[in-house]
């Protein structure tokens, strides 16, 4: 996920650059100087990169940084300094799942609960084709998780499950999707197969 920001600032006490997302940088401000900060929400660990750009009365910062900010974590990014305590610059940070090994294992295992024994149950709840080492996945199930939101997974991988791999493009023709180039996870809830091949992240919030 991307997300871009223009700010103009005076000296204030403490900015976020965001709503509630699975990563904040907030920028604290002190006297002459703003530091900003990476704040993980989420159970996982997180690789975030901040940029900045067109910085006017700012100075300490050359490129783009990137960190591992632990699960529910904070970590100093960069401390800038202002020599009139007005200034003004763009920034955007992106960020991905970097989970690791201890978190790794805490996400198969919820997998491993969470597998759909049933077949016949897949027209009840929010069920998950879901492939191995496919980062959209991850993160939904990781959310989904995260928020105690009740799900199932079916794992498509074709080599070792290839009749749940089939059944997932049963599902998808029944329901009228002709394309072979398609996104995982394929979400069905209580039957219904939703779009979910947008902006995963945005998308997972509508299953609250």
């Amino acid at each position: 996920m991307k997300l871009t920001f223009l700010i103009f600032i005076s000296l204030l006490a403490i900015t976020s650059f965001s709503q509630k997302n699975d990563v904040e940088i907030l920028a604290e401000k002190g006297n002459g100087t703003i530091i900003f900060i990476g704040k993980n929400n989420s159970n996982t660990t997180q690789e975030v990169t901040l940029k900045l750009e067109k910085l006017k009365g700012l100075t300490g910062y050359s490129k783009p940084i990137t960190r591992k900010v632990p699960a529910q974590g904070r970590l100093t990014f960069v401390r800038l300094r202002s020599k009139s305590g007005k200034y003004s610059y763009s920034s955007s940070y992106v960020y991905k799942p970097a989970p690791t090994a201890i978190e790794k294992a805490a996400i198969a295992a919820a997998l491993k609960k969470n597998t759909l024994k049933n077949i016949g149950d897949i027209d009840k709840g929010i069920v998950i084709f879901n492939k191995t080492g496919c980062t959209r996945c991850s993160y939904t199930t990781s959310y989904l998780t995260d928020n105690n939101i009740d799900f199932k997974v079916i794992n498509v991988d074709i080599k070792t499950h290839k009749e749940n791999n089939a059944l997932m493009w049963q599902t998808l023709r029944e329901n009228g999707v002709l394309s072979t180039n398609i996104l995982t996870p394929i979400i069905l809830v209580d039957g219904k197969l939703v779009n979910s091949q947008g902006d995963i992240k945005e998308f997972v919030k509508t299953l609250d």
